[in-house]
């Protein structure tokens, strides 16, 4: 099923592309006929303060079923400002639909209203309107223009008594239910650093099975944003008005999808059949090449999360000063037109907000201390690696020069000599291969970037080279073949090009977000070092990335040196597509 929709896609994009990025009446009615998707972010909070942390967990859904999309492998999260401005664009990759990002507010953020908005490049043919858009409040204490949040007329206060007195006339029942989802806690009242023990089950029959995010936070005082709930969250099919909309947004179906054109210096022409490789560097990089087309537009799918921001590109076999690369930027979108919640700051809050920007200080004081840790991808190793002989240089004796180092320890890698002064590094194959051009160049990686300039990496500094790996084998990337692979890593992964090096092109992508496991104390019954270190945190809790696949799930956390009113927030999706949006509060004191 997934093969023939990717075909079916394949088809109307390059159908749509032929036309020079406009849809006609008659591709645009196909395009109707592929599956929309609907985007809904769960977040921790409306209200964030200077300091503090934007958790949010993504769902991307199909509009139609609600069942996970298939369709995009990449989302995109924007905070837009009242003036239609973005203060971050985060770049998210979709594992099943779903993904996690964060944000730490900094000083630069001003006080004032923003929208966070979620979409995914297919989504943007039906407009901003089909996209995710949930409100959020900044207050900015370091800053003294508070401009945007002044009130004419005061807030009303919740207080905690209040909220105490219905804890405790409904101490018997602590129990939150939605159509036959219950969320309970073993509790109603807790004191400081105590550890609550949450249940999420289903009643007889019931299945919860599918895939949550769940947040603790403490509640504010005073009222903010509401946050939108899953049951109130059903955006309509829309079908794409090609009227309102000149051009076709091709969905990201196999990761993040690069565009770009290369002309000819010389003549100012489209460069046309040209191999462009794109190398990122790094240990988890990669390396990619495309052909461009008749218009000298290429494409590249970025298949797998990246930890470099920097990308570099070259035209095999064509030296930069021969022609232009240019890559399409992410089209920036028109956000003037949307409405804000209008949160008002007002004199009764200034305790309130004060305690809680105290609170915060010490906690980013001991951030060593309470570190969040990444969580570790899996290995997508190209497969070359294990088929490859490495040779570990501290097992030989050293020599000045990779030129040296080919020459004395490294087998059937030789350098050749191409004109008076430059020279190509080649491996010998293990057989003749009639396939495989004369003399043709190996693929050559050092620390993930591909060399084109091989006399530059003959004359470089072996001694900073961990191992070098050999392949003798011919190797396909995209519909270039290279004579083999030479892999070479430097002991502190730093190998640069030169800025007169004559092939590069170095451009800077936007890096996506990587996974983390959030940071949560736990307190034992005996005095430690870590039960000595100050606990003010306001978010007790952020877990996303939960998949449950039995009729019962229990989590556990502890409470923190603050008092006051809490709530759970448990949001997702079961597996048969029904929307799950869960709340219980409890008390701390």
């Amino acid at each position: 099923m997934k093969r023939n929709l990717f075909t079916y896609l394949l088809v109307v994009c390059l159908g749509v592309r032929v036309v020079c990025g406009q849809s006609s009446a008659g591709s645009d009615m196909n395009i109707n006929e592929i599956p929309q998707e609907n985007l809904f972010i769960h977040y921790n909070t409306t209200l964030l303060m200077s300091g503090e942390y934007l958790y949010y967990e993504i769902y991307c859904r199909n509009a139609k079923t609600n069942s996970a999309s298939s369709i995009s492998k990449i989302a995109y999260v924007e905070l837009v400002a009242e003036n239609g401005k973005s203060v971050f664009r985060h770049k998210i990759f979709l594992e099943q639909g779903r993904g996690q990002g964060d944000f730490f507010v900094p000083v630069s953020v001003k006080s004032g209203n923003y929208k966070l908005v979620g979409y995914t490049q297919w989504m943007k043919n039906r407009g901003i309107d089909h996209f995710f858009q949930g409100d959020i409040s900044i207050v900015n204490p370091y800053l003294s223009d508070q401009t945007p949040l002044l009130a004419n007329t005061n807030d009303t206060l919740y207080t905690e008594s209040n909220f105490k007195v219905e804890v405790e006339a409904n101490r018997s029942r602590t129990e939150y239910r939605i159509d036959g989802e219950v969320l309970s806690l073993n509790d109603s009242v807790f004191s400081n650093r105590e550890k609550v023990n949450l249940t999420f089950r289903a009643k007889s029959g019931a299945s919860i099975q599918g895939d949550y995010s769940l947040s603790v936070r403490k509640v504010d005082s005073f009222t903010a944003s509401p946050m939108i709930s899953l049951q109130n969250f059903n955006p309509s099919e829309t079908r794409r008005d090609s009227k309102a909309e000149h051009f076709f947004y091709i969905p990201e179906m196999r990761g993040d999808l690069i565009s770009g054109t290369v002309t000819s210096i010389a003549e100012n022409n489209p460069l046309k059949d040209a191999q462009i490789a794109m190398s990122i560097p790094g240990e988890e990089g990669m390396t990619k090449v495309a052909n461009s087309d008749n218009e000298g537009i290429f494409y590249l799918n970025l298949d797998k999360p990246y930890t470099s921001g920097q990308a570099i590109f070259q035209v095999i076999n064509r030296k930069k000063d021969q022609y232009r690369i240019s890559i399409d930027p992410k089209a920036s979108l028109e956000y003037t037109a949307l409405s804000f919640y209008h949160f008002k700051l007002t004199p009764q809050m200034k305790d309130a907000l004060l305690q809680r920007s105290v609170h915060n200080q010490i906690e980013n004081a001991f951030f060593s201390v309470k570190p969040d840790t990444s969580v570790t991808a899996e290995s997508r190793r190209p497969a070359y690696l294990d088929k490859m002989y490495f040779y570990d240089l501290d097992e030989y004796t050293r020599f000045p020069t990779v030129r040296e180092t080919l020459v004395e320890i490294v087998n059937n890698v030789y350098s050749r000599k191409i004109d008076h002064e430059n020279y190509r590094i080649q491996v010998r194959n293990y057989i003749f291969d009639s396939y495989v051009p004369p003399n043709a160049q190996p693929l050559v990686l050092v620390d993930g970037i591909f060399v084109q300039d091989h006399t530059y990496l003959l004359d470089y500094d072996a001694r900073k080279i961990e191992k070098i790996g050999v392949l003798q084998d011919k190797y396909i990337l995209g519909l270039q073949i290279f004579q083999g692979v030479v892999v070479m890593e430097t002991i502190d992964g730093d190998f640069s090009l030169p800025e007169t090096d004559a092939f590069t092109t170095i451009q800077q992508l936007g890096k996506p977000q990587e996974r983390k496991k959030y940071f949560s104390p736990v307190y034992g019954d005996s005095l430690s070092q870590k039960e000595r270190i100050p606990d003010f945190r306001h978010q007790l809790l952020w877990k996303p990335n939960i998949v449950i696949h039995e009729k019962e799930a229990s989590f556990s956390f502890y409470t923190s040196d603050v008092n006051g009113r809490f709530e759970v927030s448990l949001k997702g999706f079961t597996t048969g597509g029904k929307a799950i949006s869960l709340t219980e509060s409890f008390l701390v004191e």
